[in-house]
């Protein structure tokens, strides 16, 4: 057992002689991880997991970057990254609440980024839905040539059409 893997005793409510103290003693109180858990990562840190927290903390910074940077002119991305930003809170909110559960439980819990992380079908999706904002960002600032250059080649067959039963 390494530095970062902790092991709660809920018998003898502390724990095991087999790591180096790194996380609290006692049992975490729900109050206060449900009070911290509403930002993403700092719940973790309350129970110990500072990387896991860290990891969290640090793309909710990245998604609030991205939303200011974005804002500046609307883009369908601020859309998506709003979305992130729920998703990020949800996410890590819930997951403190599991990771609690296992402490109590005595379920080894290792410090490390989340595995879906590396779920390259997740990267693969996130990658089309913002190519397909940036598509849709490039369409809505071009939506005044767009429109005109729909608005000439309809009236452009509608012509070519009247001469053609004219003839």
């Amino acid at each position: 057992m390494n530095n970062n893997d902790y092991k709660y005793d809920a018998r003898t409510e502390h724990e095991s002689h087999e790591s180096k103290p790194s996380r609290p003693t006692r049992k975490p109180s729900r109050f206060i991880l449900f009070t911290l858990g509403w930002i993403p990562g700092i719940g973790h840190m309350y129970l110990g997991l500072i990387r896991r927290g860290t990891f969290y903390l640090s793309a909710l910074s990245m998604a609030i970057f991205l939303t200011v940077v974005l804002s500046y002119n609307f883009s369908p991305l601020v859309i998506f990254t709003s979305f992130a930003k729920f998703g990020l809170c949800a996410v890590s909110f819930f997951e403190a609440f599991k990771l609690r559960h296992e402490i109590i439980a005595g379920i080894e819990v290792k410090d490390t980024i989340p595995a879906f992380v590396f779920n390259k079908t997740l990267w693969i999706a996130l990658g089309i839905i913002i190519a397909g904002s940036i598509f849709l960002d490039i369409l809505w600032s071009l939506r005044g040539s767009v429109i005109t250059l729909i608005v000439v080649i309809f009236i452009a067959a509608i012509i070519t059409k009247k001469r053609k039963t004219n003839k």
